[in-house]
């Protein structure tokens, strides 16, 4: 995941922002980026400066896409696998903006029975995570990230959808 966060910076540093182009360093680039995701007022200029995009930064908006492609279907190649004892990555798909991951809880997790509680939980932490990493700026450029929970006998169980707009960057 670290790969393509570093080859987006890089990319993104292109084109969108100058403060980024200047950057020496991938540690650099990460924490700009961190800075960003940090200052949602920022991040909502970002967010309003890509929406408006020449066609010439469309295309390099574009091949950021290429690499979030290869990423989710590298991704998607090493499944099914444990994230914890309770929590199994099923599925990692990608459709124009659109990524989606798909998790079977265990039915041996205490609690499975809450599920509005859990639900609530997963949702804070996914949100708390993805909105204050670098990885939020996949969201000021357009994509929606989508986590869909199911039970093992494959009942759904509950969805967490992320967007620049729940980060505050919209």
């Amino acid at each position: 995941m670290k790969y393509y966060i570093a080859i987006t910076i890089l990319l993104f540093s292109i084109g969108f922002s100058p403060e980024l182009a200047k950057t020496d360093n991938k540690m650099q680039a990460l924490e700009l980026l961190q800075s960003l995701v940090d200052n949602p007022s920022e991040a909502r200029k970002m967010r309003k400066k890509i929406k408006n995009a020449s066609r010439e930064e469309q295309k390099q908006y574009n091949e950021l896409g290429t690499i979030l492609v290869n990423e989710i279907n590298a991704t998607s190649a090493m499944l099914p696998r444990k994230i914890d004892k309770f929590t199994t990555m099923e599925a990692a798909t990608i459709s124009g903006r659109n990524i989606a991951y798909k998790y079977t809880l265990s039915d041996d997790m205490d609690g499975i029975e809450y599920k509005k509680e859990i639900m609530v939980e997963l949702n804070r932490n996914v949100q708390n995570n993805f909105c204050t990493s670098p990885s939020g700026a996949w969201l000021i450029f357009g994509y929606t990230w989508s986590f869909f929970y199911f039970r093992e006998n494959g009942e759904y169980y509950g969805g967490i959808i992320i967007d620049a707009n729940r980060c505050g960057f919209e």
